[in-house]
């Protein structure tokens, strides 16, 4: 699959759906959904933007915490809780520093900053 089709969260890749609606079991429509059993996830059609990365980041750490074993430990108000302030955080970080959505361009700094001598200093070389 594309990358820009599906997204992988630990092992699994999970397809992008785009559906006209999405509702929870209680009714409440939602922007996005992810499917651990039906691996997919799906994103109302309409959402764009900021607003679509958001989703995107959102139900992936879903996928996250769930894969770790972590959501167990949770009750579903405090797994949201957390979801929406790390989905959050990540956006804002991007958003505020492009480089660091760059694995590639954040191993190259690394790189540079061991070369320099200043690897101790550096904490992603930790």
């Amino acid at each position: 699959m594309s990358e820009h089709n599906s997204i992988r969260v630990g092992f699994q890749d999970f397809p992008l759906v785009f559906v006209d609606s999405l509702s929870d079991f209680d009714g409440r429509l939602l922007l996005g959904n992810i499917d651990l059993n039906d691996p997919k996830i799906s994103v109302v059609n309409t959402v764009r933007g900021k607003v679509a990365a958001m989703v995107l980041w959102h139900e992936a750490i879903h996928g996250v915490l769930n894969y770790s074993g972590l959501a167990t430990l949770l009750d579903e108000k405090t797994e949201e809780a957390i979801v929406e302030a790390v989905s959050n955080g990540i956006i804002q970080i991007l958003r505020d520093n492009p480089w660091m959505g760059s694995l590639k361009l954040m191993s190259s700094i690394v790189k540079h900053q061991s070369e320099q001598g200043n690897e101790e200093n550096d904490p992603l070389t930790k």
